[in-house]
């Protein structure tokens, strides 16, 4: 029964998580995770009618909270600026050259 129903609903999940995402390979990613948490919380659902609604609510949170997730991670690129260990220096063809020529004569 809730099965059968959450199947029906796949294809209006699939344009939302496209909607979302913007990015085919993400928006299956959603999607799995949104029918994953509805099969695990359906005992939440209050109302049977309602069952769209409240698979859209579940996917915009889970996207929601996978963006925040990953852009907790990222390193702000002011912050590698202003650091005092970031060490910026114009790579010397010459003097590459010429710690490989040593390196090659100590290996031989």
């Amino acid at each position: 029964m809730f099965g059968d129903k959450l199947v029906q609903e796949i294809p209006h999940l699939r344009r939302f998580a496209r909607s979302l995402t913007r990015d085919k390979d993400d928006a299956d990613d959603l999607l799995k995770a949104t029918l994953e948490r509805a099969l695990a919380k359906k005992h939440m659902l209050r109302k049977p009618g309602s069952l769209r609604s409240w698979l859209f609510r579940i996917m915009y949170n889970t996207h929601i909270n996978t963006r925040q997730k990953a852009s907790a991670r990222e390193v702000p690129m002011d912050f590698l600026e202003d650091s005092p260990l970031a060490v910026s220096a114009i790579a010397n063809q010459e003097q590459q050259m010429e710690v490989n020529d040593i390196l090659a004569a100590l290996y031989q």
